[in-house]
């Protein structure tokens, strides 16, 4: 528990909860886990392998009916999950594009209401065998149901080995930090 936010952190291992035999894998089956958890409430998720400042971390505490992903301007988009926005509200998530939709990037936080719930239930596995957040991310986009974030500290993406030293770099030298 946290003292000042009053807020519950629960550690969830997703293979004691989905079993190891089910070879259910993907970013969204932290989703699956939790969903008898969460119940009907709102909530933020975020991926493990991204740092985000505490400020950024507060922009995603919001209360209505709408999810919301945050994203970030970068110079090198082609790399990760690109937000189409169209009159204020996620259009859809292009993953690793062939063809340019813009420099905002999905930078793996979300604020999310229950339905998301309802979304990953109908996802499929995706080509490489997972099954994807963004597939449930674009469902909700199609029903006008998912909004945008845009983060203005600092993201960092240590997925890789190599990202771990320059991880290790920033938080010792304790600087801000931009794509």
């Amino acid at each position: 528990y946290s003292g000042r936010c009053g807020d519950k952190v629960e550690l969830i291992n997703q293979f004691e909860i989905l079993g190891p035999k089910e070879k259910i894998y993907g970013t969204a089956c932290p989703l699956m886990c939790v969903k008898d958890i969460i119940k009907n409430s709102q909530f933020v998720y975020l991926c493990g392998d991204n740092l985000y400042s505490a400020r950024d971390l507060r922009i995603m505490n919001i209360d209505n009916d709408y999810s919301y992903i945050a994203g970030l301007e970068h110079k090198n988009p082609e790399k990760y999950g690109v937000l189409v926005e169209k009159n204020g509200f996620l259009e859809k998530v292009v993953e690793k594009f062939k063809e340019y939709f813009g420099n905002i990037i999905n930078a793996g936080l979300y604020k999310f209401t229950p339905e998301i719930f309802e979304k990953v239930s109908l996802i499929k596995k995706s080509s490489r065998g997972e099954y994807e957040i963004t597939d449930a991310i674009n469902l909700l986009a199609k029903d006008k149901k998912m909004k945008i974030k845009i983060i203005k500290d600092y993201w960092m993406d240590f997925g890789n080995p190599s990202d771990v030293i320059k991880l290790s770099k920033f938080i010792t030298a304790g600087k801000t930090l931009r794509p």
